[in-house]
């Protein structure tokens, strides 16, 4: 099982489709949970967000952090690879590709640890302690 929140664009989505079919892998996207707009996936504060949380990383695999001359011209980027979609018609196509997809809450408070995600991305029902 793949879960990624990494691929952003149609081409991407392509060869993902094609390593599943090859491979009987399964792919799970994993968005941020977004209002959106009526002609973006993401709303205005989620690329405020996005925006806020590159420029305050360091040493990041791919170079986006705070300091690296380009971070606000790729997030730009990153924003208007789905203008002309709003969020329903996004989240249907990757549901209609993948069969499913994950929202993740977009502010930390919300989110299940990463070992609690995992395993309900498995299919299992994690237990607290107690239980």
């Amino acid at each position: 099982m793949l879960a990624d929140k990494n691929a952003p664009n149609e081409k991407a989505w392509r060869q993902i489709e094609k390593m599943c079919l090859s491979t009987n892998a399964s792919a799970i996207p994993v968005v941020p949970d977004s209002e959106g707009t009526e002609i973006n996936p993401f709303s205005v504060d989620a690329l405020a967000i996005f925006i806020f949380r590159v420029l305050h990383r360091a040493n990041h695999p791919g170079n986006l952090d705070k300091s690296s001359p380009n971070a606000g011209c790729v997030l730009l980027m990153f924003y208007h690879l789905y203008e002309g979609k709003n969020r329903q018609e996004f989240e249907s196509e990757l549901i209609e590709r993948f069969g499913s997809l994950v929202r993740m809450p977009l502010l930390k408070p919300e989110r299940p640890s990463t070992w609690k995600f995992l395993l309900i991305m498995g299919g299992v029902e994690p237990r607290t302690s107690g239980s």
